[in-house]
């Protein structure tokens, strides 16, 4: 074997070791590239994920008297265009009045500002014992920017935990100052019954006299 022939044969090798040295940095550009937009797209999702209104639903029970759903905007946009889809089949078996309440507002939109909340109520105490009650169902709508969201809710409330109610502090200052009132109204009472009958013995003296 001559020295040119020698000389081709390494410039093969060579040659060939590049090519595959190439074909590896390729390859490992491929993978970071991919493994870069991976991260990139896990960053927008969650910067999208956090900067976006965020709707949650809950039972809620006021002044002891009515049943509601209260939507409440977690999130760190206001939550625009906001729309209230409630399932027929519950609503239909709701009293009267509260049915009226809820089909007036389909369709109608509201604001749910960052921290904000909206509150529907459906029905009274009576609604706890009624055995044909179907599950508070339905999906919410909104909107920020030009993206649109929605999330589907459902509460059954005969299944729900037992409902405990405990009066607030103005209500016990409340029930407090109501109570005081009562005892001065009674005290009065008494004040003008004893100056009354002192007024009369007074003037049954004169008239002895």
């Amino acid at each position: 074997m001559n020295a040119s022939t020698i000389t081709d044969w390494l410039m093969v090798i060579i040659t060939a070791i590049y090519v595959a040295a190439t074909i590896c940095i390729m390859l490992a550009n491929q993978s970071s590239a991919k493994a870069t937009k991976m991260q990139v797209d896990e960053m927008k999702r969650q910067f999208e994920e956090n900067n976006q209104p965020y709707i949650t639903t809950e039972l809620i029970y006021e002044k002891r008297s009515f049943f509601g759903l209260r939507f409440t905007n977690h999130g760190a946009k206001i939550a625009e265009h906001v729309t209230i889809d409630f399932d027929p089949q519950f609503v239909a078996c709701l009293k009267e009045s509260f049915k009226k309440l809820i089909e007036e507002q389909k369709g109608k939109e509201c604001v749910i500002g960052i921290g904000q909340h909206y509150d529907i109520f459906f029905g009274k105490n009576d609604i706890r014992g009624q055995e044909d009650l179907m599950p508070a169902k339905g999906v919410i709508k909104f909107k920020s920017g030009n993206k649109e969201y929605q999330n589907a809710f459902e509460i059954g409330l005969n299944n729900y935990m037992t409902i405990f109610s405990v009066n607030t502090e103005e209500e016990d200052i409340r029930n407090e100052l109501r109570a005081q009132n009562d005892k001065l109204e009674k005290l009065n009472t008494t004040l003008l019954r004893l100056a009354a009958q002192i007024k009369n013995n007074e003037e049954n003296d004169e008239s002895i006299q």
